[in-house]
């Protein structure tokens, strides 16, 4: 299974945003937009229909938000990488945001089922006064049947570019068996994690203060959680917890705390 999504995002005359170009082939879908900010957002739903990913399966996304633009992608579920008897599966993600554009990546999490192995690759290409906010988070397993950190391996490389130049490049690899004996420094009890990335041209020591406030009101929910700013510009929030629900709750507060800044917009609810 090979499937494939190319995704352009356009502003029109009344600076509401529009599915301008839209190609895809099984398993995925999306679904029409709707809005619900007073800037034109277009929030859509992206689908997998396949329900998950086995061995030698790949999905290749190339979305880009043109100049002027708002784009909030989502999907309705976690994504599932199944047990994998022999090889694995693979994500390319192509990200493009234009100038005074706008791009929010807030997908439900990545759960690595037994014996699966997942490489993810993603590139994302901002302008100098674009606003990105992009979340990535993982499981360890279905943790109510038993299963903890029993998948193969996990690769993640990600790329972000502002302005033509290379702002952010980040690869790690997770092998599971490394991890069921919860020894130290290899994530002990924590079966969930993630990380935000955001920018902005205004994002500054003002903003990082606030997600580190925001960061030490939740930290009692069984969160650990820390931030950095980039000299880019580019803010980064990364997450542990034995709970997904936490790790989510985590990003969407302090998303909620710095979109009226980036985008001069609340963060409405978004209804999963």
């Amino acid at each position: 299974m090979r499937g494939t999504l190319d995704l352009g995002i356009t502003a029109n005359r009344r600076n509401q945003s529009f599915i301008s170009r839209m190609n895809y082939t099984f398993p995925l879908k999306v679904l029409r937009p709707f809005y619900l900010d007073g800037i034109g957002t277009a929030y859509i739903y992206l689908l997998d229909t396949a329900g998950g990913m086995l061995a030698g399966d790949s999905l290749d996304y190339r979305i880009r938000v043109e100049d002027g633009a708002r784009l909030y992608l989502t999907n309705a579920s976690a994504s599932k990488s199944y047990v994998m008897n022999g090889g694995g599966a693979q994500v390319h993600q192509f990200f493009s945001v234009g100038r005074q554009a706008s791009m929010e990546f807030f997908p439900e999490e990545v759960m690595l089922f037994k014996d699966t192995t997942l490489e993810t690759a993603t590139r994302i290409e901002a302008e100098r006064d674009s606003v990105l906010a992009f979340c990535d988070m993982y499981a360890c397993g279905r943790k109510h049947k038993g299963e903890r950190f029993e998948f193969r391996s996990m690769g993640n490389l990600l790329e972000i570019v502002i302005d033509g130049k290379l702002a952010v490049w980040e690869k790690y690899r997770v092998d599971g068996h490394r991890l069921q004996s919860g020894q130290p420094g290899y994530l002990e009890e924590y079966t969930h994690w993630g990380t935000l990335y955001m920018y902005s041209s205004e994002t500054d020591g003002a903003m990082l203060q606030t997600a580190r406030e925001c960061l030490a009101g939740i930290g009692e929910g069984g969160v650990w959680a820390g931030c950095s700013l980039h000299p880019s510009g580019v803010l980064t929030v990364k997450a542990l917890s034995a709970e997904y629900e936490a790790v989510k709750d985590c990003f969407q507060q302090v998303w909620a705390q710095l979109r009226p800044r980036m985008l001069k917009e609340a963060l409405p609810y978004i209804r999963k």
